[in-house]
């Protein structure tokens, strides 16, 4: 990295600013262009300081490029041996990223959750979600002082880049009363009083950068600072974090002022009840992705407490360290509708559960097992296990109804009265039912069963209740044929290769793998053409053009 003196400057009228570095760190400063009619000495000294860091940069461009031109040498037969000595940054990332399945500990997990899915509100999706939440000690709870600092900072920081707008020209006039009513509010310290102000003004709400009314708070680093030049725009990774509540907000602001810092841009949601397993999700491209990444290890090298309160990322991640989580950000679907990295992922996995554990009683109806100390078979033990489950659905929904005296109404829907509950006969019916469509369930044909009652009425058992039953005892079959696990293993591929997963990686996505293979071929020309840029586009001699001459303003 060269050692700027003075990294950048604007001119406006006689108003010279620019940006010096002293010890590693920028400090704004202004001075007048023109004295007495006569160029500042300051200004030259700056002028020529930016020339020559710009013919270095030039020089450092030219052999850059040289040095990645190949050579070619028609007259040899054999191509040259190529060496590479140059760091692959982000193929590294890729190698060292561990494969969720891999782990034995995660195979458990998702057995247990897809066999506990069925009661579960938001089903296996919203089971993976919470896989290790129960590990959180602080849901729903912060420090009030962590969250008024958050709001305040980046509602000052907003404020100030909208005023900011209008001093240099900027400012779209459309939203002049904004600028107005900004300009007359100080500093905010709380979270209370930001409320106040935005949600007591329509059109301070309607340009406020979290506007989102939703659980999730997302947070734009072009939504809060209106001067920035850059945003994320290209959402291709995704890195998770999972602070608890009491540290959320300061990790979160944390990792802003990080950012800033590097002065790119950000762009992340956090969950304030800190209930899931994906508190904080962070979205990157592929150019920033290596940043963030380096960002986290310095919040954890930087703030041990923060991290320490960070627990294990979400289950089907690729953990790249103790508390930090890859996945890919997942293409659209085929109406081009967007896919989150849990919901792809769900879906298959729900997939091959439902085909293994499927196929495993299909292939073993026969097969003779202990069960309440007799010896049967596995269609037996089946046809008893979903009997007693539409059994106990019915049974608890009448409690349900007893314990509202609303017996009538109950005997009104379902023709069942409590001397049904005290014999054996409505069981048996059942049973009888079920044994007989056994063969229709198990080939996976869509069957719905109506037993008649009293009064008229009757209840249904469907393919459902076959389904979920097998659901419901998965965590046992698998724990009596540990076998299956490799089954399982096998047909979890079978799925990801048909919606673009990589195998080796269930955390990534085959094109997602591509842009970090490609990523290396450029890294470090870019890095020194980013440092090209920036001088270029920040020097005194580039015709500049303030927003009012050429029509394009800002907001």
């Amino acid at each position: 990295m060269l050692d700027y003196k003075y990294k950048s400057y604007r001119v406006i009228g006689n108003n010279f600013t620019y940006i010096e570095m002293v010890d590693g760190k920028e400090q704004h400063k202004s001075i007048p262009l023109m004295i007495n009619g006569k160029l500042n000495p300051k200004t030259e000294e700056i002028v020529n300081e930016i020339n020559r860091i710009n013919s270095i940069i030039k020089d450092m461009s030219r052999k850059a490029k040289a040095a990645l031109t190949p050579k070619i040498e028609p007259t040899k037969k054999e191509e040259p041996k190529k060496v590479d000595n140059e760091k692959k940054p982000y193929q590294e990332l890729y190698e060292n990223l561990k494969n969720p399945l891999d782990n034995p500990v995660v195979i458990e997990k998702l057995i247990e959750n897809y066999a506990t899915s069925i009661n579960n509100l938001g089903g296996f999706y919203g089971r993976l979600s919470e896989s290790f939440s129960g590990d959180k000690k602080y849901k729903n709870r912060f420090f009030p002082l962590s969250k008024d600092n958050f709001y305040a900072t980046l509602f000052n920081k907003w404020k100030a880049s909208i005023i900011e707008l209008k001093k240099t020209g900027r400012l779209n006039p459309k939203v002049e009363s904004l600028y107005q009513k900004l300009s007359k509010i100080p500093d905010v310290k709380t979270y209370e009083e930001v409320r106040k102000i935005v949600y007591s003004d329509e059109e301070i709400e309607d340009y406020y950068w979290d506007n989102y009314y939703s659980s999730w708070v997302h947070t734009k680093s072009h939504r809060i600072d209106k001067t920035a030049k850059d945003k994320v725009s290209n959402i291709e990774h995704r890195l998770y974090v999972s602070p608890e509540g009491v540290v959320v907000h300061d990790f979160a602001l944390c990792f802003i002022n990080k950012c800033i810092e590097r002065n790119i841009p950000y762009y992340f949601k956090f969950d304030e009840a800190c209930a899931r397993d994906d508190t904080l999700v962070i979205y990157s491209d592929t150019k920033h992705l290596m940043d963030y990444i380096d960002i986290l290890n310095e919040i954890k090298k930087e703030h041990p407490k923060l991290v320490e309160l960070c627990k294990t990322p979400p289950i089907l991640t690729g953990r790249i360290n103790d508390f930090v989580g890859y996945g890919s950000e997942p293409t659209p679907d085929e109406k081009g509708n967007p896919r989150s990295f849990n919901d792809v992922r769900s879906t298959l996995l729900e997939n091959a559960f439902d085909i293994t554990v499927f196929n495993w009683a299909r292939n073993n109806q026969s097969t003779r097992i202990n069960y309440k100390n007799r010896v049967v078979t596995i269609s037996d033990w089946l046809c008893h296990e979903i009997t007693n489950r539409v059994y106990e659905i019915h049974e608890n929904r009448f409690k349900d109804y007893r314990q509202k005296n609303q017996l009538d109404n109950y005997f009104n829907y379902y023709g069942l009265r409590e001397e049904d509950f005290n014999t054996p006969m409505f069981k048996n019916r059942i049973y009888k039912e079920v044994k007989n469509n056994f063969d229709a369930f198990i080939n996976g044909q869509k069957v719905d069963i109506r037993i008649t009652t009293r009064n008229g009425k009757s209840i249904n058992i469907s393919s459902n209740n076959f389904k979920n039953t097998l659901k419901d005892r998965s965590k046992i079959i698998f724990k009596n044929v540990p076998e299956l696990k490799t089954e399982l293993r096998k047909n979890i591929d079978i799925e990801a290769k048909k919606v673009g997963i990589d195998v080796n990686k269930f955390c990534i996505d085959n094109h997602a793998r591509k842009l970090l293979e490609h990523a290396d071929q450029t890294y470090h020309t870019n890095r020194i053409k980013t440092e090209l840029e920036k001088v270029r586009a920040e020097l005194l001699g580039t015709n500049y053009q303030s927003p009012i001459e050429t029509g394009t303003y800002i907001i």
